[in-house]
C-alpha cells in the first residue's frame, strides 16, 4: 500500500475512538504519521543493500523491480512478535501511548498483509521520476476513508 493510504487507515480508526473521546485529533494525526513511517525500512534497506542512499530509486524499487525485498524484521513475524512484547510491557506504564503506537503499527501491518483478488487492476504512472503503480481497490479504499472522515468531522 501506499504512503497516504497507510496514513488514513490508522488515522480514521483513530477519528473513531476520538468521536469516544479515547484518543485526541493530534494523537490521531500522531497515529496515522506512525502507520507512514513503519515504511522508513524500505529506504534503509536499499541504502545498506547498495550501500547509497537514493529514495527515488529505493522508492522505484519497492513499487517496480523489488530487485532488493527493501522490508526489514519489522515487516515480519519478528518485528510482529517484537513489537507486541513492547507494547505489552508499554501497557503497564503508559496504556495511552501504547494504543498509539499498536494503532499505528498494526493497521500498517493489517494493510500490507491484505490484498484483494477481485479488483487487482492497477492504474500506472510516473510522477517526479517516481513510479506510481496503485491498484483500484486501494483507491476505492483510499475514497471511503476520506468519505468517512470528513463525515466523523462533521458528526
Amino acid at each position: 500500500m501506499y504512503p497516504w493510504t497507510h496514513f488514513l487507515f490508522p488515522f480514521f480508526i483513530s477519528e473513531v475512538l476520538v468521536s469516544f473521546s479515547y484518543l485526541t485529533h493530534w494523537q490521531a494525526i500522531i497515529v496515522g504519521t506512525i502507520g507512514v513511517l513503519i515504511d522508513l525500512d524500505h529506504p534503509i534497506e536499499f541504502a545498506l543493500v547498495r550501500s547509497k542512499f537514493s529514495f527515488r530509486q529505493a522508492w522505484n524499487n519497492s513499487v517496480v523491480s523489488h530487485k532488493i525485498e527493501g522490508r526489514t524484521f519489522i515487516h515480519h513475524w519478528l518485528g510482529i512478535l517484537i513489537v507486541t512484547i513492547f507494547c505489552s510491557v508499554l501497557f503497564f506504564l503508559n496504556p495511552l501511548y501504547t494504543l498509539i503506537i499498536a494503532l499505528g503499527y498494526y493497521s500498517h501491518i493489517l494493510l500490507d498483509y491484505l490484498h484483494i483478488k477481485i479488483l487487482n487492476k492497477n492504474i500506472k504512472f510516473k510522477e517526479f521520476g517516481f513510479s506510481i503503480r496503485i491498484p483500484e481497490y486501494e483507491i476505492i479504499l483510499d475514497i471511503f476513508l476520506l468519505v468517512g472522515i470528513v463525515l466523523l468531522w462533521i458528526i
